[in-house]
């Protein structure tokens, strides 16, 4: 798979780094918890170091997603790939945000490419945990939320994905999408306890049961499914009061570790 995505990117004429930029590339989505079936898609994101034109000089490059020929994102057949500037990622993730804070705390085994200079970034990825993090989460689980509950007719015309429509006509709401706020839940709650984000989830089987129709059908689903996403929600919110984890990321240690990865890369990288 690594070799499929030198190609894309490399191929990319019109993306601003190529596949030697990156310092770090990883899985996402399904894969890294361990939920992953036969109809989940590829998702891999990167962080790229770009030429200094980017960076010293007057050219913009923050972040982007490339997606295979067929453009199709989040078709199983497909993998898309996203890339954020090393710069970009850093202010991401000190602002909690939940895909560059879930590339730091990713299996070692869904990690494709590591460069050296990636080793300071996850040695270093508790100074941007914070309950920032667990909003960030929260406005996730809310889309999943909204999602998993419509009528057969509205999903039926927007839906893109057979799989979703299916699901719901045999289960009559979406089970994916609970699977997926309950897994969410589930890691706010480890996290405000724990001080960590564990993605790889011990509990996958049962959260891909729920995904299978689990929590039962129709009316009967429906009604248990908003029980143990209330039931995770009233957890999370008494531990929200707990936790150790400050309300948002530390500015002033953000600051100097970013400033002393600049230096990194513009010695090490650029060799200036």
């Amino acid at each position: 798979m690594i070799k499929q995505i030198e190609n894309l990117i490399n191929n990319k004429k019109d993306c601003p780094v190529k596949f030697d930029n990156l310092i770090y590339v990883c899985q996402g989505g399904s894969h890294i918890a361990g939920t992953n079936d036969d109809t989940s898609d590829f998702d891999f994101r990167s962080i790229a170091i770009p030429s200094d034109d980017y960076v010293i000089g007057i050219d913009k490059f923050e972040h982007t997603k490339v997606v295979t020929e067929k453009n199709k994102i989040n078709q199983f057949e497909d993998f898309d790939l996203e890339i954020f500037s090393f710069d970009y990622f850093i202010n991401q993730a000190a602002n909690g945000e939940v895909i560059p804070t879930e590339m730091l705390w990713v299996d070692n085994k869904y990690v494709h490419k590591k460069s050296d200079i990636m080793n300071l970034l996850l040695d270093n990825r508790d100074l941007f945990l914070s309950k920032n993090v667990v909003f960030r989460y929260m406005g996730f689980v809310k889309g999943c939320i909204n999602r998993a509950f419509l009528p057969i007719e509205i999903v039926e015309k927007d839906a893109k994905r057979p799989d979703r429509i299916e699901r719901v006509r045999k289960y009559g709401y979406e089970t994916k999408f609970v699977m997926n706020a309950i897994k969410c839940l589930r890691i706010c709650v480890g996290l405000l306890k724990n001080n960590q984000i564990e993605l790889y989830r011990e509990d996958k089987e049962e959260l891909l049961d729920i995904k299978n129709g689990k929590l039962g059908h129709f009316d009967k689903g429906i009604t248990e499914a908003k029980k143990v996403i209330y039931e995770l929600e009233q957890e999370k919110e008494c531990l929200l009061q707990q936790s150790s984890l400050p309300k948002r990321a530390n500015k002033e240690l953000v600051n100097k570790f970013k400033k002393n990865f600049f230096i990194k890369v513009i010695k090490e990288v650029y060799g200036y």
